[in-house]
């Protein structure tokens, strides 16, 4: 029964705030407000004495939320950011350290953790490692040979900056075209020759494709898909950790925590319009009969 309430009152709410401001307007910090709401069940409803084992994963979990916050690009439009917070989020996202150099240093210690658990092996390590590897190089040049922009283009510095764009081209659809490689290879030889299971195949494609859409994102894509992979790695470690009186009592409160896990992240990559909700409340909807 306890689950059940816990369960209903996560649906209330979002069912609630689809009708209110807030989740129009602010929408990714409503979502944050739901993931830790979700782990708030899961730590309570734990037992006392294992709740110690997962300490550490709820830590993560939440620095990653909050990491997050500073790989996004958009800003309230509704409400003014502290000047210091402002100051460190411009800051943190012009350097390449933060945003890019750690991140995939943090990918390839995450992934190694991940092959140790999954005995993956040393073939799929190469693959996972060598994309990693491609996108440091990718974001070298991206950083590194940009050419500088001048007051007055001359015949010269167009040239560079075309030939700059090329190379970025160049070395992205190399990154694109090994990643669908792999992906094959891995599907091919995994599950059609090793016959190994759905979830096996769908953990080592989805550490490549996330790689893609890393590179899809732009300059904070390493930071925003490393949390994401680093948050759903420490919630397995929850989820399997959990030793519920009724098996499956929580799964509807871990399938919720998926979802918004996956529309922050959605949120957290600049996916989003939004709006000023003062300025919509001076007009009258449609603008017609205004009268």
């Amino acid at each position: 029964m306890l689950y059940d309430c816990l369960t209903f009152s996560i649906v209330l709410m979002f069912i609630v705030a689809q009708e209110v401001d807030c989740m129009q307007q602010e929408a990714d910090y409503v979502i944050d407000a739901f993931l830790l709401l979700c782990l708030a069940y899961l730590w309570a409803t734990q037992l006392p004495h294992l709740r110690s084992r997962d300490t550490y994963a709820y830590v993560a979990i939440i620095c990653c939320i909050k990491m997050s916050f500073f790989a996004d690009q958009s800003s309230s439009l509704n409400f003014t950011t502290d000047d210091t917070l402002s100051e460190m989020r411009a800051m943190l996202k012009s350097t390449p350290l933060f945003n890019v150099t750690a991140p995939l240093i943090g990918m390839i210690i995450l992934e190694n953790k991940i092959n140790r658990h999954h005995n993956f092996g040393l073939f799929n390590k190469l693959m996972t490692h060598s994309i990693t590897f491609a996108l440091f190089y990718y974001y070298f040049v991206l950083y590194t040979q940009q050419p500088k922009i001048l007051a007055s283009q001359t015949e010269h510095s167009l040239a560079l900056e075309a030939e700059y764009g090329q190379k970025l081209k160049m070395v992205g659809n190399c990154i694109y075209a090994a990643i669908i490689f792999c992906c094959m290879v891995s599907f091919l030889y995994f599950k059609m020759i090793k016959n190994k299971t759905w979830e096996n195949i769908s953990v080592r494609n989805g550490l490549l494709i996330a790689k893609a859409a890393m590179l899809v994102t732009g300059t904070s894509g390493p930071l925003v898909y490393f949390c994401l992979i680093m948050q759903l790695y420490n919630f397995s470690l929850i989820c399997n950790h959990r030793r519920d009186s009724k098996p499956g009592a929580t799964f509807p409160i871990q399938i919720f925590f998926v979802y918004f896990t996956m529309q922050q992240y959605f949120f957290r990559s600049n996916h989003r319009e939004r709006f000023s909700s003062l300025k919509v409340g001076k007009v009258c909807p449609g603008g017609v009969f205004c009268g």
